[in-house]
Order: C-alpha cells, then structure tokens, then sequence
C-alpha cells in the first residue's frame, strides 16, 4: 500500500507507478521495500519520508548501481 503522503506528491508530479507487467516488476518488488518508486517523463523517481527525530535524505548504493545498469 502506499503511503498517502507519498502517493499525493508523485500525483503532484505527474508520476505514475511502474507496469506491474515489466519485465522489472519483480526486481522492483524485491528491492524497495515499499510502494515508493514511479516513473515520470521517462525517468526513474523515488520518493522518501523521513520518519525519525533528525531528518535524512538519501539513496543506497545498491539503487544507484541498479539505475545506472551494468
């Protein structure tokens, strides 16, 4: 399920959540462990909330490589 948050900003954005029929929907389902990855105007976008006292942002080493391919 994906968070409301989290939903109304990629909304706001234009994005729409991957085909579930991809051929990297399992890959996808694997490796986020929540409904926080869209695409928007061909691109790839993850969107995350900081849920602790000091807020963070970033993006695992493990995201980039699959991004950026072989």
């Amino acid at each position: 399920m994906i968070d409301p948050d989290i939903h109304a900003f990629a909304l706001s954005l234009g994005a729409k959540e991957p085909d579930p029929d991809s051929e990297n929907a399992a890959l996808f389902r694997k490796m986020f462990k929540r409904h926080n990855y869209f695409q928007v105007n061909g691109h790839f976008l993850i969107i995350k909330i900081s849920r602790s006292a000091k807020p963070f942002w970033g993006v695992g080493k493990s995201f980039v490589d699959l991004l950026n391919g072989p």
